[in-house]
């Protein structure tokens, strides 16, 4: 093969070369045309002075390809790499905006889009959402007209009636009062909150909802011995009146522990905003669920707390450093939790008569006597004094302690809270029954 079809042929496969180079990364000492060297003549191979011009003009150009080409490849990862990760940042901190303010706007939207936007998994054809549309004919046929003979209990918020759907299941039909904004949108928070039909036993089902005209309704589940407060010196009184033994009332508490650990687990997490002894509902067998999602509040993901610019709860049961800060975690439930375990273990309500005659805030009262071994026992409710083992109140006034730390993070974690309830509640007792007190 002539000089001039060599290099020919050498330039049509710099390309093949540039690959094999960064593919196999290894170095090209020296290239021959194999044509050169099987078709030519001897005399012509052995040429000294034109052929080692040649072949050195070859090899500066197959360096100077490798070397342009590697750059052009190192530029081009180099500015996607650099794209790639501009635009996951992008979308993080997008995302983090939504989620901060998933609450805020659902105001926003219209009853019948409450589902479009799903904070976990949005639903498509094919989804059903757990929840149910009840139309308002339907709801004021299972509770007779909403009568007063089914009435449940009258709150801030609204009614709650008993009924009885088509398919006899007995359920509580919440009806909001008016439709003011807060309240319309309560409604739709609960919804938003509970729509995926939670998967606990311990949280409390929400089974349908009805926006019609100007009525706002929310069905769930029928709960039949009502709320922990029915049950509390200064609560609601129920008759037959009784007092829980201390098994049933540290089965509530763990129940209760399970459904808010629950929550807190949740991706992202909820937190509750207003645990207190109403909102805790109990089944025909003393089971208990949290209840009630008003005014709970989804933590961002990207946040390990979140700032609110409106603090609300329950007086006596909101942690210091959220009614100061507005800073919300999961440690504000936490502390409204120790609450209520110091509820049930004294059988007082929050605020109370002293045997004095004096109005006493139940915290502020108890924390000193939890402190002192000797003193400990006067929180204890008088008709549990003789049920309840020692080294079970030890445990429990160690507990109600820490989740009333005021520094939130001495506070313990809710599956630390469970697993201790869970340690007292293995603990023997003398008795266990329910006393009631008209015998």
């Amino acid at each position: 093969m002539s000089q001039q079809g060599c290099l020919q042929s050498l330039s049509s496969r710099q390309h093949v070369i540039v690959f094999f180079f960064f593919v196999f990364s290894t170095p090209i000492k020296s290239f021959v045309c194999p044509y050169e060297k099987f078709n030519a003549p001897p005399h012509r191979y052995k040429e000294s002075s034109p052929r080692k011009s040649t072949h050195k003009l070859g090899k500066i150009v197959i360096t100077l390809s490798t070397i342009i080409g590697g750059v052009g490849i190192m530029s081009a990862l180099a500015i996607f790499a650099i794209t790639y990760w501009k635009l996951y940042s992008k979308s993080k901190e997008v995302h983090c905006v939504l989620r901060s303010h998933n609450l805020e706007y659902i105001h926003d939207i219209g009853p019948d889009q409450i589902f479009l936007s799903n904070t976990s998994t949005a639903f498509t054809e094919k989804q059903e959402p757990p929840a149910k549309s009840f139309t308002l004919e339907e709801l004021k046929l299972s509770s007779k007209n909403f009568c007063s003979e089914n009435l449940i209990k009258a709150g801030g918020s609204g009614v709650v009636y008993r009924g009885v759907l088509p398919d006899g299941m007995p359920v509580a039909i919440k009806r909001f009062s008016g439709i003011t904004d807060q309240g319309h949108e309560e409604f739709q928070n609960e919804i938003r909150l509970l729509q995926n039909g939670h998967s606990s036993a311990h949280v409390m089902q929400l089974l349908g909802y009805c926006s019609e005209q100007n009525e706002r309704l929310l069905v769930y589940e029928l709960m039949s011995h009502g709320s922990l407060l029915d049950y509390l010196k200064g609560g609601r009184q129920r008759l037959p009146a009784v007092i829980l033994d201390w098994k049933t009332r540290i089965s509530i508490a763990l129940d209760s522990a399970r459904g808010l650990r629950y929550l807190h687990d949740l991706n992202p997490p909820i937190v509750h905003r207003d645990v207190k002894p109403s909102n805790i509902l109990l089944d025909g067998n003393f089971r208990a669920k949290v209840a009630d999602f008003r005014l709970s509040k989804l933590i961002p993901l990207c946040e390990d707390s979140h700032v609110v610019t409106r603090v609300i709860g329950t007086f006596g049961y909101l942690a210091p450093d959220y009614s100061i800060t507005g800073k919300l975690t999961a440690k504000v439930d936490v502390y409204s939790f120790g609450v209520v375990l110091l509820e049930l273990l004294s059988g007082q309500n929050i605020l109370f008569l002293s045997e004095g005659g004096t109005t006493e805030f139940l915290v502020h009262w108890a924390k000193p006597l939890l402190k002192d071994k000797k003193m400990r026992r006067l929180v204890i409710d008088p008709g549990l004094r003789e049920d309840c083992p020692p080294k079970a109140t030890e445990l429990m006034a160690g507990l109600i302690l820490s989740c009333l730390e005021l520094d939130p993070d001495r506070r313990p974690l809710m599956v630390t809270v469970e697993s201790i309830l869970t340690i007292i509640a293995d603990i023997p007792t003398v008795k266990a029954k329910v006393i009631n007190k008209n015998q």
